[in-house]
């Protein structure tokens, strides 16, 4: 899904997340795409929901436009062996944001 398409689906859901695994680079990215989130705190309140998931944040990409779109990037320390990293698990990581 490319940012586009995210602003696009945004427009509805007025938050979408995405997730890629990047295994042989070590990390995976969340892309989030959110209206009306320019309000303080956003990225601390997404920075506490991976922390409390013992998340490690490698790098971000924090973009706001001028009518209020919020589009990161940010790259995260991929699961290890021992720990889940299914789909239901994102799910609930995105769920946790909102």
């Amino acid at each position: 899904m490319t940012h586009l398409t995210m602003i696009r689906k945004a427009e509805s859901a007025g938050l979408v997340t995405q997730f890629k695994h990047n295994p042989d680079r070590g990390y995976s990215e969340l892309y989030i795409c959110a209206y009306d989130s320019d309000a303080p705190g956003f990225f601390s309140r997404i920075a506490g929901v991976l922390a409390a998931r013992a998340i490690n944040i490698l790098g971000a990409r924090i973009f706001t436009t001028t009518q209020g779109i919020v589009i990161d990037t940010i790259q995260i320390e991929s699961p290890g062996e021992n720990e889940r990293a299914d789909q239901a698990d994102w799910q609930d990581l995105a769920a946790s944001i909102r």
